[in-house]
């Protein structure tokens, strides 16, 4: 198929040579003359307000979390709702959680609070119980910025599997709205292992930094959400304010990690409006993109061709 996307096998050990350049994803539904798809609405999910993140989960199931409740959702593809766990050591009714994602491997949850600035990993395996998710970890985040504005931190996070990690090992990539508009590769058990920088005459070690190409920020005035593509590796992330996706590829260079812009593309409903708030993008095993607005925790698909 033209276009169509080889599966990567590893990221490790490859010469530049070597390195295939990924090619635009190939999605269903383009719309004639315009870098956009149509996607399908699919189903809101029942009992969460205002959904701040989408993650895949083992068995072709999704999780999600809110940043206004302190439970993690479980349902299958077509929306039906198959477990609500609540998250321990949260205070309910404000979780501020805006960002998740699983490691499939550990069996492990890693969540992040906003305005606290602090992730957290849990034990949690999605076939078990309330009584079986233990909190292992609790990480307070190096500060980002210097402008106080806690409310443009972390808002995306995608377990990046070792074979597509430039690093050669298992990374939790997070996504920082602004100030800066940043990707950040954390280790999988949540510590930040990157430089280390002085911060109010201490030293504090920061997590990985992705230099992602101008061109990605030229599409993304905000970053909003952030998913790895199962079949390449490749990055996609969202923009709630520029309502775009962009593709991304990761590579080292020069003892540094780069995000190297490879495509973009904005997302409409069959109404032909953009498709505006996105909190959350995850790949199901057939590569179709899910789409999670914060509006009704709804969900859409795109389609891979």
């Amino acid at each position: 198929m033209p276009g169509a996307i080889n599966p990567v096998t590893s990221a490790r050990g490859r010469t530049e040579a070597e390195a295939v350049r990924s090619k635009p994803a190939e999605f269903a539904g383009k719309v004639e003359g315009k870098d956009t798809y149509a996607v399908e609405r699919l189903f809101d999910v029942r009992g969460q307000v205002e959904g701040s993140d989408l993650f895949p989960l083992p068995g072709d199931r999704f999780g999600s979390v809110s940043d206004r409740q302190d439970k993690v959702f479980v349902f299958d593809g077509k929306g039906e709702l198959k477990k609500r766990l609540d998250l321990p050591r949260l205070q309910n009714g404000s979780s501020q959680l805006e960002a998740g994602t699983y490691d499939p491997n550990k069996k492990r949850l890693a969540v992040v609070r906003e305005e606290s600035h602090e992730m957290l990993i849990y034990k949690f395996d999605p076939d078990g119980d309330e009584d079986d998710i233990k909190l292992e970890h609790r990480e307070q985040l190096p500060p980002f910025g210097d402008d106080g504005r806690t409310n443009k931190g972390i808002e995306g996070m995608a377990y990046l599997r070792g074979e597509f990690s430039p690093t050669g090992r298992p990374q939790l990539l997070v996504a920082n709205e602004a100030y800066p508009r940043h990707l950040y590769m954390f280790e999988a058990d949540g510590k930040a292992k990157g430089k280390e920088e002085k911060i109010d005459g201490k030293k504090v070690r920061m997590p990985i930094e992705v230099k992602v190409e101008a061109k990605v920020r030229k599409y993304c005035r905000d970053f909003s959400a952030v998913t790895v593509d199962p079949k390449t590796g490749d990055i996609f992330v969202s923009s709630d304010e520029s309502r775009n996706v962009v593709q991304i590829r990761l590579k080292k260079e020069r003892g540094e990690i780069v995000g190297e812009y490879v495509a973009h593309f904005s997302l409409e409903k069959k109404n032909g409006d953009k498709l505006d708030r996105i909190e959350g993008l995850a790949f199901d095993g057939d590569g179709n993109l899910k789409v999670m607005t914060e509006n009704r925790s709804r969900v859409y698909e795109l389609k891979r061709k």
